[in-house]
């Protein structure tokens, strides 16, 4: 185990590259000749290696080519330099070693570090280098290179809040897991991250937490099938933004401030098992199923959105809602989304809602749940879809409650 933190290097060539570390800064040069390119360009052989034009190495041990010399283009498997051609064959010990440090370094003694490997602990703070034009800490952009980070297991991953640079980028998320550990977001840039360990096998994450309203973070899973599953064991949302992405896969939420935006297929579909959601305040956005034991306290909880495809499954477990919390029902089940029953302690359950009114929801499963409501609103009068009871289902009145039953229902008094 080592703890390094994310450095980034303040030269533009391999600016924001976490693959670029100590491994790749000195290469060693082929045995083989050096080749006249003309117009005072010169082709270096070095097979595999890392350096990008722009990058000034400097050259060793060379007959008539040792010193600093900047790469004008470059291929696979050899370097083109500015220099006056001299024949020369190397004799695959003469190296060339890059200017740029490693973009990580250790935390023991400051020193370059290799790019994180299983067990690491990795932090991202003020020690990162500034970028001159925006002011900020430098972002790590992944892959800028094209090549695969691999997916290390990670110890803990500490985002903190005086780092506000952006961590992977739309097009291409951190690849990683961290079994057992956190992964922590008080970062004020945005963080995309994709936990997995490759494809066909499981990863997963002690708990995820976001924690800076400032801050975003887009959560998504490599495997998410009967086979295979990149699973959060832990969501928290304290505060900031956080996207959970179409087929996430997490066990729990705890929407504690933040603001949360779910996708579709956020579930665990190798367990078969819905989230479980626990809502102390802020607001939710879900599109996906809900478990049985869901709580929500405090805040507005949409289940539907208006931005989402219509899709089949959309049901929940049995839930509960206390006063102070607004529960939107919502859903576009291509079937009828079912809620198998509710406890409401003052809160309100609205299923009148405009958007997406023209979906049947059903309240009980057919096998006789009794749902409670004491005191809060029940809105159930939809616009245009029906809200309809399971076969011998319920609901049990207690206190003041402001009503609005199904269309077409039968009340009895």
């Amino acid at each position: 185990m080592a703890e390094k933190y994310w450095y980034g290097g303040a030269d533009t060539v391999y600016a924001g590259d976490y693959t670029w570390d100590s491994s790749k800064t000195q290469q060693t040069l082929d045995n083989a000749a050096a080749v006249d390119k003309g117009d005072g360009l010169v082709g270096i052989p070095i097979t595999g290696h890392p350096f990008l034009a722009g990058d000034t190495p400097t050259f060793a041990d060379t007959t008539n080519y040792d010193g600093d010399k900047e790469i004008v283009s470059q291929t696979a498997n050899e370097v083109v330099i500015t220099a006056t051609y001299q024949a020369e064959t190397f004799g695959g010990t003469e190296t060339a070693t890059s200017a740029v440090g490693s973009n990580w370094r250790a935390e023991a003694d400051d020193s370059d570090a290799a790019m994180p490997v299983d067990t690491d602990i990795l932090s991202f703070d003020s020690r990162a280098s500034l970028e001159s034009t925006t002011g900020t800490r430098q972002s790590c952009n992944v892959n800028v290179d094209g090549d695969s980070t691999g997916t290390p297991d990670l110890g803990r991953v500490y985002v903190k809040s005086t780092y506000d640079g952006d961590i992977g980028t739309a097009e291409e998320y951190l690849e990683i897991e961290a079994a057992g550990d956190d992964i922590i977001m008080e970062g004020s840039g945005t963080l995309y991250l994709k936990l997995s360990a490759g494809a066909g096998a499981d990863a997963d994450c002690g708990r995820f937490v976001m924690n800076n309203g400032s801050g975003s973070a887009y959560l998504a899973s490599l495997e998410n099938d009967g086979a295979n599953v990149g699973l959060y064991a832990e969501v928290v949302g304290l505060e900031g933004k956080l996207y959970l992405d179409d087929d996430c896969a997490l066990t729990n939420l705890v929407a504690a401030g933040a603001t949360v935006f779910s996708a579709t297929g956020v579930e665990d579909n190798k367990a078969a098992t819905a989230v479980v959601i626990t809502q102390v305040s802020g607001k939710v956005q879900w599109d996906s199923p809900i478990a049985d034991g869901s709580i929500f306290v405090s805040g507005e909880f949409w289940w539907g959105t208006a931005l989402a495809a219509a899709e089949a499954g959309l049901d929940c477990g049995s839930i509960t809602i206390f006063k102070g919390m607004r529960f939107m029902w919502r859903c576009m089940d291509t079937d009828v989304s079912i809620m198998e029953k509710f406890v409401n302690y003052g809160g309100s359950l609205d299923a009148a809602q405009a958007v997406n009114a023209g979906y049947d929801r059903q309240i009980g499963t057919g096998a006789g749940e009794i749902s409670e409501s004491f005191g809060g609103k029940l809105m159930l009068g939809a616009q245009s879809g029906s809200v309809s009871m399971g076969a011998n289902s319920k609901i049990r009145t207690y206190g003041s409650v402001q009503m609005t039953p199904p269309a077409r229902a039968e009340v009895e008094w």
